[in-house]
């Protein structure tokens, strides 16, 4: 969904205290990025007892769903609720480019719809007095949740539409504007959804809403477009309170079968053993792969080189590559640089001797992809913030629910889980953690909290789960338990596990929102 990116440095975790409890027993059986305590607000005892924790969990304050509002659609400028983007959306299903939902396709139709709908001008304050009443108020009706607010704060600069379609580059996508780049796509699951999904654990669900402008302009908002507004101002706005409570390591590589399989195509198909011009077409390839992260790339690397007519050019041509990806390494992931590189020596001995197998080519891949930010969150730390937070607290939290490359952060909304089989002595897990006298297979069905397409009406209640977008996901992992019966470590079952958890706590608007303050309480009070 989103941009659902997190930008590196700029986690918009809410949690209202970081420091880990002096009650813990498990601050030192995992890494710093998968100690649970991170998690957990200070005031709270963190429970780590097995059999203490809830076997199901729901948050107080039921989550709701909403748009993620996509980068390729404009953000929050996109106008929702105009017959034209419906139609828009229809023609995009229906296009030859889906990777991108229409932006690469020749359909001169489909590109001058795109046009209206994502470049539209906005309104002059002289063009909608001049409307009737009606035709005003219908008119707004269809605009997007940006127009509406800067109509409302009487700005018809349109500032908070110029600073979205800034963020989103949405009008360099737009063939016949201006700013149109023939380079810039944007991918369709980049959005809000970091925005989004700690606004739903932080605010009410928001009914729609009729409001006077400060020009006496009749303005009337859908509780989507309020929604919309909540999520632009966490994205945007540092005059709020956040604090960092983000658990486990982010996965930046494309880890699925079908990428491996296409690597394993594109990269290494054309391969031939002993010929250095067809290794140096696939480092070239390699390079420019945009999917995997320099980590797994200098950790394919070798199986390439593999192909070369000697084990002394290989061996070169190795510390040449490393050398110049280790550039782009950052520090999250040098751990896995650095693994990758030690791994080389071995595959490299087999420059000069033959082809590798595609079993082999594949394994290789496979083996690069098993790094350290595409294999947490650690699965005893997972339990214990969801059993801590959801099922006792009766809080929800952020997880990314996927993976690998595409962030897509969701809010948590219940779980149920129950213990499938237990494991003692010699068949306690080789790698489990010291101190291991008891393992517990458990399956866990955790919901989150998934998008929506905008509507004009709250989705929910607020108070129970709603399986229209409330989603289920069923993790299958080991629990490690001390003799005490606490829980130490843990080791994942399920190929599907979440990439990394983040905390939401309290929101303070700042001075710059007070009107959007205004309209989110008078939303509420609407419900």
């Amino acid at each position: 969904m989103s941009k659902h990116k997190i930008a590196t440095g700029l986690l918009i975790a809410l949690l209202a205290g970081c420091e880990a409890p002096q009650t813990s027993n498990v601050k030192d059986e995992w890494d710093n990025a998968n100690n649970p305590v991170t998690m957990m607000a200070k005031q709270h005892t963190f429970e780590t007892h097995y059999e203490s924790l809830p076997k199901t969990g729901v948050p107080r304050r039921m989550t709701w769903s909403d748009n993620y509002w996509p980068t390729y659609q404009g953000g929050v400028t996109y106008r929702w609720n105009d017959p034209k983007s419906r139609e828009l959306s229809r023609m995009e299903a229906q296009s030859s480019d889906q990777l991108y939902r229409g932006q690469l396709d020749d359909n001169a139709d489909l590109q001058k719809r795109r046009s209206e709908v994502y470049g539209y001008e906005p309104y002059t304050k002289e063009e909608l007095m001049a409307m009737s009443e009606a035709e005003r108020s219908a008119t707004i009706r269809s605009l997007s949740p940006a127009e509406k607010y800067d109509i409302y704060r009487g700005d018809f600069t349109y500032a908070t539409v110029k600073s979205e379609r800034t963020r989103t580059g949405i009008l360099q996508t737009l063939r016949d504007h201006p700013s149109y780049k023939d380079d810039k796509t944007i991918e369709t699951w980049f959005g809000l959804c970091h925005a989004w999904a700690p606004a739903t654990v932080m605010f009410k669900e928001p009914a729609a809403i009729s409001v006077t402008s400060k020009d006496q302009i009749k303005v009337d908002f859908g509780a989507s477009d309020i929604k919309a507004l909540l999520t632009h101002m966490i994205d945007v706005d540092d005059g709020t309170t956040r604090f960092n409570t983000f658990m486990g390591v982010r996965c930046n590589s494309d880890i699925s079968q079908t990428n491996a399989s296409r690597l394993d195509r594109e990269i290494f198909g054309q391969l031939e053993a002993n010929n250095n011009e067809k290794v140096e077409e696939a480092i070239d390839l390699l390079f420019k792969e945009k999917s995997i992260d320099v980590a797994v790339k200098v950790g394919l690397a070798p199986y390439i080189l593999a192909y070369a007519d000697s084990g002394e050019y290989a061996r070169k041509r190795f510390q040449e590559v490393s050398d110049s990806l280790r550039k782009y390494a950052k520090a999250s992931i040098i751990e896995d640089f650095n693994n990758a590189v030690s791994k080389a020596p071995k595959i490299l001995e087999l420059a000069g001797t033959g082809n590798l197998t595609p079993a082999e080519r594949l394994e290789g891949i496979h083996d690069a992809f098993r790094t350290k930010g595409c294999s947490d969150t650690n699965a005893g730390a997972f339990h214990l913030v969801l059993t801590n937070i959801v099922g006792i607290q009766k809080q929800s939290f952020v997880a990314d629910i996927t993976r690998d490359r595409e962030v897509w952060n969701q809010a948590v909304a219940a779980y149920t889980t129950k213990e499938a089989a237990t494991f003692t002595g010699a068949d306690i897990s080789e790698n489990a953690a010291p101190g291991t006298v008891k393992e517990v297979e458990m399956a866990t069905t955790f919901y989150y909290t998934a998008e929506m397409n905008p509507s004009w009406q709250p989705f929910g209640d607020g108070t129970k789960l709603d399986r229209r977008y409330h989603k289920p996901l069923l993790y299958r992992y080991r629990l490690e338990l001390d003799v005490n019966g606490n829980i130490i470590g843990g080791s994942w079952l399920s190929t599907s596990r979440p990439d990394f958890l983040w905390g939401a706590g309290n929101m303070v608007f700042s001075p710059a929102y007070a009107d959007l303050k205004k309209l989110y309480y008078q939303a509420v009070q609407n419900r």
